[in-house]
This record gives C-alpha cells, structure tokens and sequence, in this order.
C-alpha cells in the first residue's frame, strides 16, 4: 500500500494492487482474468470485480486470495475503456515515432505535386472529369429568368401534321409566317428550317414569293456541314452574307471524354481560298449572324480584337488549347464557350398556328425588336443535343448562344473566363502548398484528416464563387494537387517511422 501512495503522487489515474503480498500464482491468475474481461470490453471495475470472484478455487490453496486485489482510484480522472487505451496507445507511439517535417520538405513535396498535376493536366488526363466538374458547378448556380429580348416560334407536332400544314413546312406558310412577324417590327429573324430546295405546295408561284423573303436584310437562313459529302446548301438566291451554318459540336472526340454534351459553340469558321470544302460557304454561325444583326439594329459595333470577337465593348476570348480545363481541342475556328442560361425556358415560345391564326395565345408585343427564331419543336423530329442542362433541341440551344451574347453586352452577364497559364501554376500551386502544411502542422491523423477535409471544402467553394462571376478554375487538378502533396508528406513520415 505504501508503494501504491508513491504512485498516487504521480497522479497515475488507476492502480491495482494487492493488500499483502502474494505468490506468483494468485497475481499471474488474477492478471489473466483481469485482462480477458476488461480487453472483452467489461468496464475497469467490473473487470477486476470478475476477477476477484474467479480467484475463488485457489483459495483452499491461497486462503482469501479474492479479498486482496484492491483499486486505488485518482477521483479527478474518469476510468478508460480497454479501446481508448489501445487508441490513445496508437496515438502516442505515432506522435512519438514520427519524424518531425522540415519546411524544405513540405516545400519540395508541394512543389513536385504541382509539376505533376500541371503534367497530368496537359496531356489531358483530367479533361472529362474537368468538363463534367464545370457542368456540376454550373448547375448550382441560382436560377435566372427567360430572355425578354428573344422569341421562339416552334412547329409543334399540331403544326407539321397533315390536317394543320404538313412536314416539312411548306414555302407558302413559311412565307406567311415572316410576312406577319416583320408586320411588328423584329430586330431580326433566324429560320433555324433547312431549304436547300423549295416545299412549293400546290401553288407554283409560292417559291418566287418565298425567294423574296430571303432576300430581306433582318431574315436568316441557315445550312449546314463542313464537307461536301455532309453539308446542306443555304436557301436558292440567299444572300451569302445573310446565312449561318448551323453545325453544333459535342465533346464525344476529346481525349479522355467522358460524355457527349455540348459546351462549346463555333462562331465563326476560317475560309478556304484554294477549294470549296462545302455546300455551306458561309464563315459565320447562325447564332453569331443573329447576334451580329441585332447589334447592328442597335448601332453597336461589332469587330475584332487580336484573334478575338469584340461585340460593342465585350470581347468574347476564343477557346484554344489549355482554355480552363480543355486542355486537348481542336481549336480550329473562333469556338465560344457556352454559359447556359440557368432556367426552365430560356425565352417565349408560341407555336407557327398562333401566329398565322392571331390566337389569343400570342402577344404582338412580343416581337418588336427582338431576336425571333423559327424552326420545329415536333419531338417527332429528332434534333436534341445533351448539354449541362440535360436534353435540349437545337432551336434552343442557338437561342441560349444569342442570349450569352446580347446579356454579355446589354445585361453585363458575365463571360466565362479562365486562369492564364502561369495562373494555373499559381493555383494548383498554391493547392499542393496548403495539403503540405496541412501535414506539416497538424499534430496528429485526425486534425490532418480534418485539416485535408477542410481544404477540398474551401477549394471547391472558392470555385464556385468564381464561376458565378465568370471564372473557370482547376477545380479538379487543385483537388489532385492538395491529396498529392499531403498524401506524400504521410507515406514519407510511414517510411521514416518504420526504418
């Protein structure tokens, strides 16, 4: 007992001791009884209670050997489980085995992740998972409202059946239809409907009147295709510099794709002056052509700066290699990439009856110096594309690339931007250097996991709120970079522990 109080000045929480001294059989048998129930997950005291009471068939050997075992308990402490021991334990040996970090290490760590994840990014290894992480950041932006300066005008499945007007739509209603939209003054209008030959109907003079309307400065045709084995002519007797190809290109040819979903939308394309290459000789998309005349209806000027659009004071950076996470394209042409706008229905919409029947369903007022875009909505006619959105028709996805632009310029709706490359250096950069410090400050695996947690959360958070202002980090590549860095620094520390 004198030996247990010289412990107790140490402030040892629990001590076990006997109150006489005994033979080597009673401890040994009492330890084995205490240990099997206390490790068994019994509390302190009931473990040594159950061991007393074990102790009982020695005793006509050992006369009350029971009664000596004896707890000597500190009151300020709380009694641990066998499991906080062995955590506590596992705890201490690995503070106590560790080799301390020096700052030249954490500095050499991170900068080896940096090099590594801008290596892995440039051969475009994170491409797919870069281009969906931009998608799922997109999405969770706050909803925006319709787009008040365009209207949609959609054949719906009434309007193409054979007892309405019949598919395609024939000249004459074609013809009708612009006739009565122009009646109220639109800044422009894109017939987003392929005519490389005419639909005459039973009248033959119908096409002649439908030639005519081509023919106005604020009406758009289209075609299509980039070959002449795959494109479509432009209307007969168009005006060259009044049509746009209609070509939209999904991401399923990129190295490392993961999907086919459009994100980009090519605004312009550059001539071939040694060979016709198509039937679609325009230079300028559909969208761009809409864009640029309702500019024009508005005296703002569009030019180019550099290799870039400028449309009034906005220039719109063209994608090329290394733009944001496409770090594999065929940059080929003056490509945008698309911001959708985040809502239910990106503008109006009135089917081509409405129109032509004065329905009560449609307002004149929703003309008069907008972008008006007709084609078909019949979900009968298969023309869907897979974007961030989930699954739209062509007809809306030229509208959304309108509204980029005119937002853009009349609303100050952000374009999407990106980091310069030393910008990338500098960011996934500074990523690895706080997973580093991380491991280089935390004491022990759970502040480091809470540490590491912490970070992937303030870096993803600092990537959304830049997207809602335009910018496009590494949001990925930063994520590889923290996990990289720290993860080295540990499997460093395991290494220098065990040897």
């Amino acid at each position: 007992m004198g030996l247990a109080r010289e412990l107790a000045d140490l402030k040892i929480p629990q001590i076990m001791v006997m109150r006489e001294p005994v033979p080597d059989k009673v401890a040994q048998e009492f330890l084995k009884y205490f240990l099997t129930a206390y490790a068994g997950g019994e509390s302190f005291y009931l473990a040594a209670k159950e061991a007393r009471f074990k102790l009982q068939w020695i005793e006509d050997k050992y006369p009350c050997a029971s009664w000596l075992p004896v707890i000597v308990q500190n009151p300020g402490k709380i009694t641990p489980s066998w499991q906080q021991l062995i955590e506590q334990k596992e705890i201490t040996l690995t503070n106590a085995t560790a080799p301390k970090l020096k700052i030249i290490q954490v500095l050499a760590s991170s900068a080896i992740a940096t090099v590594a994840v801008i290596g892995l990014r440039t051969l475009g290894i994170f491409q797919g998972r870069e281009l969906q992480a931009f998608d799922y950041l997109s999405k969770t932006h706050p909803q925006e409202e319709s787009d008040r300066r365009i209207l949609l005008v959609g054949a719906d499945e009434k309007d193409i059946s054979s007892t309405q007007y019949g598919f395609p739509l024939p000249d004459p209603i074609l013809a009708k239809l612009i006739d009565k939209l122009q009646q109220h003054q639109p800044a422009v209008i894109g017939v987003d409907i392929f005519r490389d030959r005419p639909v005459v109907g039973s009248n033959s003079e119908d096409f002649a009147s439908m030639s005519n309307y081509w023919n106005q400065s604020n009406v758009v045709p289209i075609c299509l295709g980039n070959s002449l084995d795959n494109s479509i002519d432009p209307p007969e007797k168009s005006p060259p510099e009044q049509v746009g190809f209609a070509d939209i290109f999904d991401d399923s040819q990129l190295a490392h794709s993961l999907d086919d979903n459009v994100r980009r939308y090519l605004l312009s394309r550059s001539p071939n002056p040694l060979t016709q290459t198509t039937k679609c000789k325009t230079d300028y998309s559909f969208a761009w052509q809409l864009a640029y005349r309702y500019f024009q209806s508005k005296d703002i000027p569009v030019t180019t700066s550099e290799k870039n659009w400028q449309f009034g004071d906005r220039i719109v950076t063209r994608l090329v290699s290394g733009s944001g996470g496409y770090q594999k394209l065929d940059n080929r042409g003056n490509q945008l990439l698309i911001s959708y706008r985040r809502t239910p229905q990106i503008a109006q919409q009135v089917n081509v009856r409405d129109i032509l029947e004065d329905s009560g369903a449609f307002d004149p007022s929703w003309i008069k110096d907008r972008v008006v875009l007709i084609g078909v909505t019949a979900k009968s006619v298969p023309d869907t594309h897979d974007t961030a959105l989930g699954e739209i028709r062509g007809l809306h996805l030229h509208a959304h690339v309108v509204s980029q632009l005119i937002s853009a310029v009349k609303s100050d709706r952000p374009l999407i931007w990106w980091l310069p490359f030393w910008g990338d250096w500098l960011w996934i950069g500074s990523c690895a250097a706080m997973g580093g410090l991380v491991i280089w400050l935390a004491g022990n695996n759970l502040y480091r996991i809470v540490g590491i947690g912490s970070c992937l959360i303030v870096v993803s958070g600092v990537c959304w709120l830049v997207l809602s202002q335009g910018g496009w980090l590494a949001w990925i590549p930063g994520i590889a970079a923290i996990a990289f860095s720290a993860g080295s620094l540990q499997i460093y520390q395991f290494i220098q522990a065990k040897n």
